[in-house]
């Protein structure tokens, strides 16, 4: 499975079944993190097995400095949105390694 595959996996799933508020706010967020992933030289077509914790942690990280929010209070949203991500990924793909603590992802966000 690529890493595309997954997150649209998680977005056909897990995301579709939210309302409509939280299910926007999911979907920027996944948009984002595809963005960040190439622009970091991380195929996204590319084999699940390359993407890394280091990779989500760090899309977290560049998300609350990046200038593209208003508020930190976005950030630590996305940072929820990728803990649930990485958790899908543990679950669904057998990706224990992806498997993040959402109170660390947080912590990312100044």
């Amino acid at each position: 499975m690529t890493i595309a595959a997954a997150l649209d996996a998680f977005a056909d799933s897990w995301v579709a079944a939210q309302h409509v508020t939280p299910r926007s706010a999911y979907g920027r967020t996944l948009r984002l993190l595809r963005f960040h992933l190439e622009r970091s030289g991380v195929d996204t077509d590319g084999p699940l097995d390359a993407l890394t914790a280091d990779h989500l942690r760090d899309f977290v990280a560049w998300h609350a400095t990046s200038g593209m929010v208003d508020d930190a209070d976005q950030s630590r949203r996305a940072a929820l949105h990728i803990a649930r991500l990485a958790e899908h990924l543990a679950d669904a793909h057998g990706r224990d390694d992806l498997r993040l603590d959402r109170a660390a992802l947080r912590a990312l966000v100044r």
